[in-house]
């Protein structure tokens, strides 16, 4: 049977657990666990390994400390270190993080080319890397991404805006370029019997949120923000409720999530106008309950064809406080609005945002990594 390796982010076993209880949803595995349950043979990894003690491991991890905060990259490679032996066993390795797919392709070495696995790398925001990075080393950091894409054997983005822009920045070829699903579980997200608080809710801690845009939209509504992003609340804005951490960082629970989108009037997901399809789980599980959501119109909306105004949410111009605050209104002012955009948004997602079609989009770049293996005699 082919081996295949995903590489996510830390916690992903203590989050099974979690699934298995009801006490969380099957969002971020990306489809591999359903893939799992099919027979596909998957060993999920998780890239925040624990170094190992000693000096030499320490300067290593010195090192990797220095290039992240340097390149804003998120280049690990005593990841790949660390798993080398089950690299040589795999027929494909795909990582679902910016930081180590970049790394897949820049560092991934030192296996024979008959043994190392189909490199997968899936980005939620390439193009925003460079970016981020100080202005000086803006041109090294842009030709670590285009090296690393240039050895990675297959490419997939969460938004149709990074792949298009990553094809033309990047020169990458389209068929070596596909679009990855994000779908939530509907299960768990779900509308509530009992009827909607008065007040908005807004949650996340991605960088690319825009929370002092909705904090200065002048509305009497009562807003209530819960992150881990450093802000200030002005003191003149006291219908602004400001809840330290997240919840992926603090003791909000999924299911408190759940009952603080079911509870509210509406969902507002206030973002920068960039290429990362950011604010996908938020405005996918907030529509998902039944919610109505106020969503920012970036240039990386992840699904532009499917989020109408007016249909199944309201979008609003990027740094827009008016713009947030007039669709605040309306929804205050109009109940059989939030209705119909509510009904409609758990619809939209019912329709295209659930786990099955995630799964389906993962299933078929792994596809793509076993059949080139397959040409290349491997199993």
């Amino acid at each position: 049977m082919a081996r295949i390796l995903s590489f996510s982010k830390g916690g992903r076993q203590e989050r099974l657990a979690l699934v298995r209880a009801g006490k969380a949803p099957r969002d971020f595995f990306y489809g591999t666990d359903r893939l799992l349950e099919q027979g596909y043979d998957i060993e999920q990894l998780s890239i925040g390994i624990a170094y190992q003690p000693g000096v030499l491991n320490h300067l290593i991890h010195v090192k990797e400390q220095m290039l992240s905060r340097l390149t804003r990259l998120g280049l690990r490679p005593a990841v790949i270190d660390h798993f080398r032996a089950e690299f040589s066993r795999a027929d494909v390795a795909l990582s679902f993080t910016d930081g180590f797919s970049i790394t897949l392709g820049h560092y991934f070495r030192d296996i024979p080319p008959s043994r190392a696995p189909f490199l997968i790398g899936c980005f939620h925001g390439l193009c925003d890397l460079e970016s981020k990075a100080p202005a000086a080393l803006r041109p090294s950091v842009a030709r670590t991404i285009e090296r690393s894409l240039r050895r990675l054997d297959h490419v997939a983005f969460f938004g149709p805006a990074d792949r298009s822009y990553a094809l033309n920045r990047f020169g990458i070829h389209p068929e070596r370029a596909s679009i990855i699903r994000f779908g939530v579980d509907i299960e768990f997200w779900r509308p509530a019997d009992t009827p909607s608080g008065d007040y908005v809710f807004s949650v996340g801690q991605d960088t690319n949120r825009d929370f002092m845009t909705l904090v200065n939209a002048e509305v009497d509504v009562p807003v209530r923000i819960h992150t881990a992003l450093p802000m200030v609340i002005p003191a003149s804005r006291r219908n602004v409720t400001l809840a330290r951490g997240s919840y992926q960082q603090s003791s909000l629970t999924d299911e408190q999530l759940r009952e603080m989108y079911q509870a509210s009037m509406a969902v507002v997901v206030p973002l920068k106008d960039v290429y990362q399809p950011t604010g996908y789980s938020v405005t996918l599980q907030a529509m998902a309950c039944g919610k109505p959501v106020i969503l920012s119109r970036i240039k990386g909306l992840w699904a532009p064809d499917l989020l109408v105004d007016g249909e199944n949410c309201l979008l609003v111009e990027p740094g827009n406080s008016r713009e947030i605050a007039d669709a605040i209104n309306r929804l205050a002012r109009d109940a059989s609005l939030r209705q119909r955009l509510g009904n409609a948004a758990r619809e939209i997602v019912l329709t295209h945002f659930s786990l099955a079609p995630a799964a389906a989009s993962t299933e078929e770049i792994i596809k793509i990594g076993l059949a080139a293996r397959l040409e290349a005699g491997g199993t």
